[in-house]
């Protein structure tokens, strides 16, 4: 432990480190309370950089004022929005900004449930009409796959939504390009990583496009270095569009029971949950978990499909246990288990896919299982180690958990359940935490499927399009191809 302390210190020390906040700065200051039920402030965190990453970042900041982008004129704009006459005022000049704006990058800040995906489809409507080249993409495969069924950029493109490290390897590994003049739209930009985030501007760059960051600053974060979308949220600048009106609670005391949790009035809130009954107290952590379920198995008796959710792995495994007990207790979990890594699976077990995997789809589908997809398990073939799960699209899939070898289906197609569609988890990449019985279902990823290039009508040869500026195309070494 000392010499890395003394390792760390020197690096610290380093030119290639930039001091941003001292330990006795305040920044992230804490109350903590002692042994002694003392109650002590901490000075706070020290925050540091690197040069490299603060080039990147201010590179990407005065690239966001840059008036370089395709914008759509106005009379294209008012008619697409006649054709859409149930977007909220708010909504509509989400539109008008988002498609008028020449702004290199732009940013639309949109609170949960206020129908900025809603909104985003407009856009791309507009963007159609005039002919200029769009395109989506999001952080993760289901939010990728979300953003594609409400907007439908297959219909434009001839390509979907994806995740952006799909596009990225499209566009640095396989040869393809952006059309001239694409707008991107790139959903959940809080989760965006810088240094991603500053390949992908180099290639929008390049073909004099424009990118629209869409998402919420104060929810999920990057896993990677990030903080750009919220540095560029918190401008003062009228091209910012911000969506604050729910239009997913239609309950008043609930709006502000929400609006209290996003300002940090946490007690408010919860008070006004117990006030409406809407809080349930146990006196152990196992008393409120056997509650949980039993108000889960009533829901479930009842037809609802609603999730329970949990903030931790132990409490997730507590719930899904009891919750699988019971399913089983009550004969819903049938037929001989398949037992994989120790992991036991029945038929009607609920599961959910831990990755992304393109081999797995339904046959004549497309859809392939991404990392959260979810269902209800109709059928096991215990001679190949596979389970068969109806896809959100009712056509079945076949899973072969833990295995080395991708699965294909050759099961006959079974009616599906009245409610396959179990909801996705709400952190899947890392802990399934769904009201139902999880299980891992995963398999090997694919072989990269063939290139293909981003073309449009209005498509020029990629000789004409711009070079990357340097400071786009400076990356980290480990980046460098």
């Amino acid at each position: 432990a000392p010499k890395v302390e003394r390792l760390a210190d020197r690096f610290l020390a380093s030119e290639r480190v930039v001091v941003l906040a001292g330990p006795s700065s305040g920044r992230n200051s804490q109350v903590v309370v002692g042994l002694d039920n003392r109650r002590i402030r901490t000075g706070g965190t020290a925050a540091f950089s690197t040069p490299e990453l603060i080039e990147i970042e201010t590179g990407l900041l005065t690239c966001a004022t840059e008036p370089r982008g395709p914008a759509v004129d106005s009379g294209c704009i008012e008619r697409t929005l006649a054709l859409h006459p149930e977007l909220s005022d708010e909504q509509v000049e989400m539109v008008r900004s988002v498609c008028s704006t020449s702004r290199e990058i732009q940013v639309v800040v949109g609170r949960p449930g206020s129908g900025k995906t809603y909104a985003t489809a407009a856009c791309v409507d507009a963007y159609a009409a005039a002919g200029v080249p769009v395109a989506g993409c999001a952080v993760s495969a289901t939010a990728a796959a979300e953003l594609e069924a409400a907007v439908g950029f297959e219909r434009y493109t001839r390509r979907p939504a994806q995740t952006l490290a799909s596009l990225l390897i499209d566009l640095e590994q396989r040869g393809n390009h952006l059309a001239p003049g694409t707008v991107l739209l790139v959903d959940e930009a809080s989760m965006v990583g810088t240094r991603e985030f500053a390949r992908l501007a180099a290639h929008v760059d390049r073909a004099g496009g424009a990118i629209k960051l869409i998402g919420d600053p104060d929810q999920h974060t990057s896993v990677d270095t990030g903080g750009v979308f919220k540095a560029l949220a918190g401008r003062d600048d009228p091209t910012v569009v911000r969506l604050v009106e729910n239009r997913r609670q239609r309950d008043r005391a609930e709006r502000r029971s929400i609006e209290d949790y996003r300002q940090g009035n946490i007690e408010r809130a919860l008070d006004q949950y117990e006030a409406d009954g809407k809080v349930h107290r146990g006196d152990t952590a196992a008393d409120t978990y056997d509650a949980l379920v039993r108000d889960w198995w009533t829901d479930r008796c009842a037809g609802s499909v609603s999730p329970m959710l949990a903030g931790t792995n132990a409490a997730r495994r507590a719930l899904n246990d009891r919750a699988r007990a019971l399913l089983k207790a009550e004969g819903v979990l049938t037929g001989d288990p398949l037992v994989v890594n120790g992991r036991e699976f029945l038929i009607s077990d609920d599961v959910v896919a831990r990755r992304n995997d393109r081999s797995l789809h339904a046959p004549g589908r497309r859809e392939s299982v991404k990392n959260g997809s979810a269902g209800r398990v109709v059928a096991i073939d215990h001679d190949h180690g596979e389970i068969e799960v109806p896809s959100p699209t009712r056509a079945p899939s076949a899973f072969r958990p833990a295995t080395s070898t991708p699965a294909t289906s050759s099961m006959p197609t079974p009616a599906p359940p009245t409610d396959s569609k179990a909801p996705p988890s709400i952190k899947p990449a890392t802990t399934p935490r769904t009201r139902r019985a999880s299980r891992r279902a995963t398999s090997p990823s694919p072989e990269p499927p063939t290139p293909r290039t981003y073309t449009s009508s209005t498509a020029s040869s990629p000789s004409t399009m711009k070079p990357i500026p340097e400071w786009l195309n400076r990356r980290p070494r480990a980046l460098r191809r």
